[in-house]
């Protein structure tokens, strides 16, 4: 995720200054105020984006939804919910209700 681009730009100029001769950078998603923007990306959206990787954490040998997540959704006036019906992709999950 390219957010400011910033995290690009400094990978990037660090790539240069150890010898590289040409540097591209790549997001899979990034926001539409990146500067500098990735040169390569799949999905430019403000969008708040959450990846399957990071809606859950383990805590105290439960899956629970991640707390940034959750305020970051409820900041959007959802309350907190990241889909209906969303359950974990984990199939020995002991707590797969919805989040």
């Amino acid at each position: 995720m390219s957010d400011s681009g910033q995290t690009l730009a400094l990978a990037a100029a660090q790539a240069y200054a150890l010898g590289a001769r040409q540097v591209i950078t790549a997001s899979l998603v990034s926001h539409s105020w990146a500067d500098p923007a990735p040169q390569l990306v799949a999905l430019v959206t403000d969008a708040f984006v959450i990846f399957p990787w990071d809606a859950q954490v383990r805590v105290d040998r439960r899956w629970v939804p991640r707390p940034e997540v959750e305020a970051g959704l409820k900041a959007q006036g959802n309350g907190g919910e990241i889909a209906s019906g969303w359950k974990s992709a984990n199939p020995r999950n002991d707590n797969s209700k919805k989040c």
